[in-house]
């Protein structure tokens, strides 16, 4: 991992968040729970930026964002919000479509708005 991997990896996730739901889910395979996985996709693309300093490539409001979208994950886990976490909900509920919302807006003020992400970011393998 370099500082313009973590980046990289922090900017794709953001990109992916901003995407209209229908689009975030073709990102995976059908059986990935997709709204979970985008949280923990920013939980770790989070840890990584403080690992490696990116928040210091980023506007102030870039970081402060993406830490407000982490606490409204944090906000709705710990079974306080098993309806967050539902496909419904990423489609349907207020809290994602602002999220969208606010990770569009960061990435056109920051400039990034034209970043590309792959089909998969991650591997996924089915259990049984």
């Amino acid at each position: 991992m370099t500082l313009s991997s973590a980046k990289a990896r922090l900017l794709a996730v953001i990109k992916l968040l901003a995407l209209p739901a229908s689009e975030q889910q073709r990102h995976f395979p059908a059986f990935v729970l997709v709204p979970d996985e985008l949280a923990l996709l920013l939980e770790d693309a989070i840890l990584l930026a403080e690992d490696w300093g990116v928040w210091q490539e980023f506007p102030d409001e870039f970081h402060q964002a993406v830490i407000w979208i982490d606490d409204m994950f944090k906000q709705n886990s710990l079974g306080k919000s098993q309806a967050f976490w539902t496909i419904d909900a990423l489609k349907n509920n207020e809290t994602w479509s602002t999220i969208r919302e606010t990770t569009s807006d960061v990435l056109k003020k920051s400039g990034q708005e034209n970043v590309s992400i792959q089909p998969a970011i991650d591997i996924y393998i089915k259990s049984d």
